[in-house]
């Protein structure tokens, strides 16, 4: 880069920075960079320690430039150096002894005016403050590694990011002639303070606001975003995750700034202007977080890319603000809890290979904003202590807890404010009420179809007006007795709810069972990821279809469709004669039946009629008075199968 400079260089921007190592990177990378050996690494006497810059000689091989190339100078030295007054003197020294050296050869034998060459040079000469990355006040190992030289700061903001700084550069000094003498007033200081007035030797106010914008953004860039309608998220690096920020932390951002590079100005509207500036480069969309394409876990991410999948350490470049309870690790195994749930599932049959499905289901990543292609409620149905807690503390365990699951009560989406409390399902991988009793009205199933099949739901969060969000959630629950829902809408109901029996536990319980099983997280992830989405499907199907499926199905209807219970209760034990009669005569019967039942809803006639004849019912005959005869199908022979279609 010296007496035979590339073509390729000629004429681009130089930077000079303290460390061989980090030239090496700014060049690489496509800055050109002169390397010092030190902040004192220019200075050719051995005393390094005399800070008298008149007694300092620049290095004979800074010579060997050609410092009136018409190129730009910039000085680039670590972040520390608005925390190190030394490193300020440095960079001061250096550039003055620059200037007065380089005049002093230029000006020998040539007739330009004095101090011609220290003028043209030093319009040249500019600098660039890094900034320190944020770090806690109070954490002395956290505060070394905020520290950024040209290095740090390629690494973490690319060359892309350096290009700003330089093409925003600040100019380093003024250098006047006065009375015959060269006056030089440094405006490198460590931060960007001082008169602001050109006119008067200081910098352009405009050019060093933004600069300052600038430098905020990147203080905060690494580790904190701005999420419209959420507030600000901070980046945890031992977690791998986002997390959404206090409000009292998100405001205090200004002076953290300030602290981390040691700005001593810290005048209400200036902070708050190098926020404003900062914070809408800051601004993420709360859509990029949580792409399906990366699965976050304890020690590092899962990464889809087409067909292939590879593990990789965490990023916060994936924007993830969950990630599963467990270190991956393929070969793990779940013997354990295999043996549990076959126990529940009274067997490896339909019931055990549809939780295995459903779990698998509920850790897919979902796309936000698309419908499901999957819609199922599971409901865990079984006594107390039959272990229904037990799986879906598991399924909490597995997606990591409060990161990845949200406790909710059904009856919620009816409540009071549900669109206050709805907003706790956004981006979560499961949603549980691990305590479902009580009847589902219209409004609140409509509700919870919404959440099942992924649609827009309206939600409320502080400081923004309501809005409609997808949940990206599985919707879990766990009961004693079938769930109760409106006569109107069973079918509804029926082709969502997947009603899985948990058998009654045997024996007495083990307090460590749960401990237990949470230690084969790993392997449980590995045995569920067995089942592809596509079987899960199909696995769900064949549920529906199997024994387990289909009594727990029959009793929903008996507990649902009063119309079918009438029935069963008439048809029991009786012949073929007492099984035909006019639809009329039939329908009194229902009434008196429910009133006598205490069922407050009773079916119209044609919702009555319809029920009836999906049962088996059929019409025999017809009188001119007493309309339809029609004949009850015997207790054996109800349709269950067409009253669940």
């Amino acid at each position: 880069m010296g007496r035979q400079i590339p073509s390729s260089l000629k004429g681009k921007t130089m930077l000079v920075t303290e460390g061989e190592a980090k030239a090496l990177c700014g060049t690489i990378n496509g800055f050109p960079t002169v390397g010092l050996g030190g902040i004192w690494g220019w200075v050719k006497t051995k005393d390094k320690n005399d800070r008298d810059a008149s007694s300092k000689q620049l290095l004979e091989e800074l010579y060997d430039f050609d410092w009136s190339e018409p190129r730009q100078i910039i000085g680039v030295f670590d972040s520390d150096a608005s925390h190190n007054p030394l490193v300020v003197q440095a960079m001061e020294q250096f550039v003055k002894c620059l200037v007065e050296a380089w005049d002093e050869r230029k000006s020998q034998g040539s007739k330009m005016p004095q101090y011609y060459f220290a003028q043209q040079i030093n319009k040249k000469i500019k600098f660039i403050l890094l900034p320190t990355s944020l770090y806690e006040k109070d954490d002395e190992e956290a505060k070394k590694n905020a520290k950024n030289g040209l290095d740090d700061f390629i690494v973490k903001f690319q060359a892309k990011g350096l290009k700003e700084l330089v093409d925003n550069a600040l100019p380093l000094q003024t250098v006047k002639v006065d009375k015959g003498e060269l006056k030089i007033t440094c405006h490198y200081t460590g931060e960007l303070l001082g008169s602001y007035s050109p006119a008067k030797g200081g910098l352009d106010k405009v050019h060093a606001t933004y600069y300052r914008g600038l430098l905020t953004y990147f203080t905060l860039a690494e580790d904190v975003r701005y999420v419209p309608g959420y507030g600000g998220f901070q980046y945890d690096g031992e977690k791998g995750i986002w997390e959404p920020m206090k409000r009292e932390k998100w405001e205090s951002l200004p002076d953290a700034v300030c602290d981390a590079n040691n700005w001593q100005n810290r005048k209400r509207a200036l902070k708050q202007e190098n926020f404003d500036l900062a914070k809408g480069r800051l601004m993420t969309s709360y859509e990029k977080f949580n792409h399906p394409k990366y699965t976050g876990f304890q020690n590092g991410a899962r990464v889809r890319e087409g067909d292939n999948t590879f593990f990789v350490s965490h990023n916060r470049k994936y924007l993830l603000t969950r990630r599963l309870g467990f270190n991956f690790d393929k070969k793990a195994k779940c013997p354990e809890f295999e043996e549990f749930l076959k126990d529940r599932c009274k067997g490896r049959n339909s019931s055990f290979w549809v939780i295995q499905s459903l779990f698998r289901w509920s850790v897919e990543p979902k796309k936000k904003g698309e419908k499901y292609g999957l819609e199922v409620w599971p409901i865990l149905l079984g006594p107390p202590g039959s272990g229904k807690g037990t799986l879906l503390s598991i399924l909490e365990a597995l997606v990591g807890g409060n990161e990845g699951a949200a406790s909710f009560s059904i009856k919620c989406f009816s409540g009071t404010d549900p669109e206050k409390k709805m907003g706790a399902l956004e981006d979560k991988y499961v949603t549980i009420d691990s305590d479902y009793k009580g009847h589902l009205d219209p409004a609140t199933l409509g509700e919870i179809y919404k959440v099942i099949s992924n649609e827009p739901v309206r939600i409320k969060r502080l400081w923004k007006e309501p809005y409609d969000a997808t949940f990206i959630t599985v919707l879990w629950a766990a009961a004693n007795k079938n769930p109760s829902v409106s006569n109107s809408d069973g079918e509804g109901f029926g082709r969502r709810a997947v009603i899985i029996p948990i058998a009654p536990r045997k024996g007495k319980a083990d307090p460590y069972l749960l401990d237990n099983l949470k230690k084969e997280l790993s392997g449980i992830y590995n045995w569920m990821m067995q089942v592809s989405v596509k079987a899960v499907v199909k696995n769900v199907e064949n549920f529906r279809n199997s024994d387990a499926g289909f009594e727990t199905k029959k009793e929903q209807i008996r507990r649902n469709n009063p119309a079918i219970v009438w029935l069963e209760e008439w048809v029991e034990d009786s012949t073929k004669e007492e099984r035909i009669g006019y639809f009329n005569e039939y329908y009194a019967c229902y009434k008196d039946w429910c009133k006598d039942n205490g069922h407050k809803t009773i079916f119209t006639t044609k919702k009555f009629s319809n029920y009836i004849n999906n049962a088996g019912a059929s019409k025999t005959e017809k009188h001119y008075t007493k309309g339809w005869q029609w004949e009850l199908p015997d207790i054996q022979n109800i349709n269950w199968k067409k009253l669940m279609e």
